[in-house]
């Protein structure tokens, strides 16, 4: 199955790992020197290059863990490109995660994750749009 996420590594790894096939992403260069991006349209949803700090309006969520960061950087990802709600399941395989199936677990003393990715019949989504909108988020 192919997917469109990319891993992010220094160029000292690809080196010497013998990566021959690698790119490198002037947007992500940019971030990462200028801090926090702002997604292609003027959204005020923002993440720094490595999905670290995710800024939606005047909230930032920080995430640690690589895998808590791989996961938001996906769902992240789909929401720039309007894609919407995925299977959990679909998101953990696509993103090679193994050990890991519930959303929960992955999260796990992370106190507020609910409050930006939504979960709900096996589909999770960020809730950058609820956020915005100030409505109160319903804890699934």
């Amino acid at each position: 199955m192919t997917h469109n996420f990319a891993a992010v590594l220094p160029i000292k790894s690809c080196a010497r790992a013998g990566v021959e096939d690698f790119v490198l992403d002037a947007a992500i260069i940019h971030s990462a020197v200028h801090g926090l991006r702002q997604s292609a349209t003027a959204s005020p949803v923002r993440s720094d290059a490595e999905f670290r700090v995710i800024q939606v309006g005047d909230r930032e969520f920080h995430f640690r863990g690589d895998k808590q960061r791989q996961v938001v950087g996906f769902l992240y990802k789909r929401s720039e490109n309007q894609e919407g709600r995925i299977s959990a399941a679909i998101m953990f395989e696509e993103l090679g995660l193994t050990g890991t199936n519930r959303l929960r677990d992955l999260f796990k003393g992370h106190p507020d994750w609910r409050d930006l990715i939504g979960y709900k019949d096996g589909a999770c989504w960020l809730r950058c749009d609820e956020l915005l909108s100030g409505l109160r988020i319903p804890r699934d």
